[in-house]
């Protein structure tokens, strides 16, 4: 038997609510460029409020999961 606990550890509810989070923020943002490319393409000019979703929350849901990502890390050296 290996003398390291290779059961994982159950995580912290926030995290999972962080997780979640990130993902919804990064799925309304490819919404959000989604519908503001086939307006583009349909000839019309798009509502500003869905670029300024997609430039905001693209960035903000990328440094959340790498915020994610190393807490996964960390938390996998501890064991």
């Amino acid at each position: 038997m290996s003398p390291l606990n290779t059961t994982p550890r159950s995580d912290s509810r926030g995290w999972q609510v962080f997780n979640v989070a990130a993902l919804i923020i990064a799925l309304g943002s490819l919404a959000s460029l989604l519908a503001v490319l086939l307006v583009a393409w349909g000839g019309r000019e798009a509502w500003a409020g869905y670029n300024f979703i997609a430039e905001i929350g693209l960035p903000v849901a990328f440094v959340m999961m790498g915020i994610s990502i190393v807490h996964m890390v960390a938390r996998r050296r501890r064991l």
